[in-house]
């Protein structure tokens, strides 16, 4: 059986991604001993890109330099602040959209992961000294150069301004419907892999619906027999149908894909 290739920012057919994605990120940037916090990197099941919070590149902690290899410490303020009352969910999604529209993804065939900043230096030890200028406590040409071609493209894509209430409402709306289209799709990933001859695929079927069921909860299927899965998938494969075709429709996903899906589905 076929599947989708994780290379969305807001859908994710595999929760196993994003919850390794979120985890490596958070040892990077903080150390090995560090469990993922939502106040500082929020990571939705429904996508393998984690968001860094404020909170998170705060200088009242140790961080580590690929912290600031990451686009968020150069995201205008406007932008990559977190409101009061903000859902954790929405702001990530918020931030996904952002990063969108700045340009600031790159895609291959293994998936999507920030785009590289060719302004960055290439030793770690550089890329650490920009947290001074982060701080406001020294010069940094790489961290003022990206910081203003971020500021840039901002004004680009929002020429009128950041419309930030729009935005958090829509948000909301959009990790809602990725929630639910994503649990769909790990159904789906997870009979693909379970049909494979190879057992390490087969191995990785099962990590998968252990996760969909922590992560997703009540979105995913009761009843977790093959049966059952493959009961609640084709019972609400129009559900990942209807999140493909929203985000087509809004520019954010190839129509391409949201057609595939419809076959990857019917085998």
């Amino acid at each position: 059986m076929d599947t989708i290739l994780d290379n969305s920012p807001y859908r994710c057919g595999d929760p196993t991604l994003a919850r390794t994605n979120l985890e490596q990120l958070a040892h990077a940037c903080w150390g090995e001993e560090t469990r993922p916090d939502p106040a500082l990197v929020a990571c939705l099941p429904c996508t393998p890109i984690p968001v860094i919070t404020p909170a998170g590149a705060a200088n009242d902690r140790q961080r580590g330099g690929i912290l600031f290899a990451t686009p968020f410490p150069y995201l205008p303020a406007e932008i990559w602040m977190r409101r009061p009352g903000e859902h954790a969910g929405g702001y990530q999604m918020r931030l996904l959209l952002a990063l969108d529209a700045l340009d600031l993804y790159a895609t291959d065939d293994d998936g999507i992961w920030y785009a590289d900043n060719p302004a960055l230096p290439d030793s770690a030890d550089a890329i650490r000294s920009i947290a001074a200028a982060f701080d406001g406590l020294a010069r940094n040409d790489a961290f003022d150069t990206i910081r203003d071609d971020y500021a840039r493209r901002a004004a680009r894509a929002w020429p009128d301004g950041y419309p930030i209430d729009g935005e958090i409402a829509n948000s909301r709306q959009l990790a809602a419907l990725c929630m639910r289209g994503s649990a769909v799709l790990a159904g789906q990933r997870a009979l693909a892999l379970a049909a494979e001859p190879d057992a390490d695929a087969r191995r990785h079927s099962i990590e998968i619906l252990k996760a969909a069921k922590t992560e997703y909860g009540p979105l995913f299927a009761d009843d977790m027999t093959p049966d059952g899965i493959r009961t609640w998938v084709g019972s609400n494969r129009t559900i990942a149908f209807d999140m493909l075709d929203q985000l087509a429709d809004a520019g954010l996903e190839a129509k391409a894909t949201a057609d595939a899906a419809r076959e990857v589905f019917a085998q």
